[in-house]
């Protein structure tokens, strides 16, 4: 029977399964049963998920600090980022503009939730721009201003962008597609299919109940940041404390491994995207109750932003590890930024190129961790 090896390296962000090659060979030769490759699931968590949360035990008081304050660089760099605009542009820390910058954060941030599920199992969802845009059509054309229509529209919102995820995460899945490939198809198909419905010229009005969802205060807080809190702690909970968070974890960090121990890796893709498909959704309401009319293009790049906040935030590229809270902090970090394009007086095209630098820079700080990876397995393995 192969023997399956848990072990961690200390400089990495995870622990990992070493299964020996000569043994995973020998062991298909003779058909090993199911029995000689299993595992129990709380034995594969406790060396897939993020070892952040499975070293902690033990550690001195000071390291599990140092631990905290690596976790939450991109906060205190938006806290910074922040204090800097202000010095510059006094006017950037009006009470006014900040809860402008807290209202407007809410869509990319629900968003960003729904993108870090589907980021942690290894794919990503570039189709999440195209069922904002779906959503705001779709109230508008139902309602057309009737209040008394409100729920029926948001309810058929919500559950058109679940079955579009549901159908993303099915295809890649079942058909073992590339998530680039299928999402980005899957965007232009929604997107294709709203402009031949609309003819490029949507109609309706967004009904005036509408509007609280994004402009009404609880205690002087945003309702918008308020559900956006709300989600982040239920989506942190259930990725850190549920059977469902851990098979998440399991898929993106290894998902073979995964497999041989009982975790069910098909599903696991569409359960992903489903609810992107419907945080997606939902972002779009929020999105249209804070603009209050209906454009046809709105969301439009939220896709890459909300990749982008979530790599900046700590969540892996290639799966299996990051976190919502993360992601908050990755997306507060770019709305300030594009915000200060417009408070410092700049050409609005000024914010593609803050778009398209903080893309790089994300993609930048996953390839540093990953090429000290690369280069620990390789003296690890004698490569």
């Amino acid at each position: 029977m192969a023997r399956i090896v848990p072990w961690a390296r200390e400089d990495s962000g995870h622990a990992y399964l070493r299964i020996p090659l000569r043994q995973v060979q020998t062991g298909g030769r003779r058909e090993a049963s199911a029995a000689d490759w299993r595992l129990r699931v709380a034995d594969i968590t406790q060396v897939l998920i993020p070892g952040d949360v499975t070293r902690s035990a033990g550690r001195p008081a000071s390291a599990v600090l140092l631990n905290l304050i690596r976790q939450g660089r991109v906060l205190i760099g938006a806290i910074a980022l922040m204090v800097l605009a202000g010095i510059i542009k006094p006017e950037f820390l009006a009470p006014r503009n900040i809860s402008n910058v807290l209202r407007q954060s809410a869509a990319l941030g629900t968003v960003g939730i729904g993108q870090t599920i589907v980021m942690i199992a290894g794919e990503f969802d570039l189709s999440v721009s195209a069922i904002m845009q779906l959503v705001t059509v779709i109230v508008a054309e139902i309602t057309r201003g009737r209040n008394d229509l409100l729920l029926p529209a948001v309810a058929a919102c919500l559950v058109i962008g679940m079955l579009i995820g549901f159908a993303n995460g099915l295809i890649i899945s079942r058909r073992k597609g590339s998530s680039f490939m299928v999402t980005l198809a899957m965007g232009l198909a929604v997107t294709g299919a709203r402009l031949v419905y609309t003819r490029a010229t949507p109609s309706g009005t967004l009904p005036s109940d509408l509007r609280p969802l994004s402009q009404s205060d609880i205690l002087g807080v945003p309702f918008s940041l308020v559900l956006l809190v709300a989600l982040t702690v239920i989506v942190s909970i259930v990725l850190r404390k549920t059977t469902f968070g851990r098979w998440l974890y399991a898929c993106g960090a290894n998902r073979e491994a995964a497999r041989l121990s009982g975790v069910p890796v098909a599903a696991i893709p569409v359960i992903a995207f489903t609810i992107s498909g419907f945080l997606a959704a939902l972002a779009g309401l929020v999105l249209a109750a804070y603009i209050g009319y209906i454009d046809q293009w709105l969301g439009g790049g939220y896709d890459l932003d909300s990749i982008a906040a979530a790599a900046i935030g700590g969540v892996s590229l290639a799966g299996g590890k990051g976190g919502v809270w993360g992601t908050l902090a990755g997306m507060l970090l770019i709305r300030m930024l594009m915000n200060f394009v417009v408070v410092a007086g700049l050409p609005i095209e000024y914010q593609y190129v803050v778009r398209g630098a903080v893309v790089v820079l994300a993609v930048a700080l996953y390839s540093v961790p990953l090429s000290k990876q690369r280069g620990g397995e390789a003296l690890q393995t004698g490569g």
